[in-house]
């Protein structure tokens, strides 16, 4: 997916990133294993936030939001909340 576009170097702590990567493998929730899949992307450097859109089905946006999340809240922005739609 080539788009000219910068492509997105999330950066991660190692250790914090090993724990993505644990639970993107070991979850069994549908919602918490997308998100962890576009950190993953997001720290790979390999893509823009439309080509992960794009490889996740889901909107430029979505994908904008989730990594928001993460940077501030790390793992616990995986998990739904009461009162956002699902928990």
């Amino acid at each position: 997916m080539k788009t000219g576009l910068p492509k997105l170097k999330l950066a991660v702590e190692p250790e914090l990133l090993n724990k993505v990567r644990r639970l993107y493998r070991e979850t069994m929730d549908c919602r918490t294993k997308e998100r962890a899949h576009s950190i993953l992307l997001a720290a790979g450097g390999e893509h823009t936030y439309q080509e992960i859109a794009d490889l996740l089905g889901r909107s430029k946006t979505a994908i904008q939001d989730w990594i928001s999340k993460f940077q501030s809240d790390a793992i616990e922005s995986f998990y739904t909340r009461q009162g956002r739609g699902g928990g």
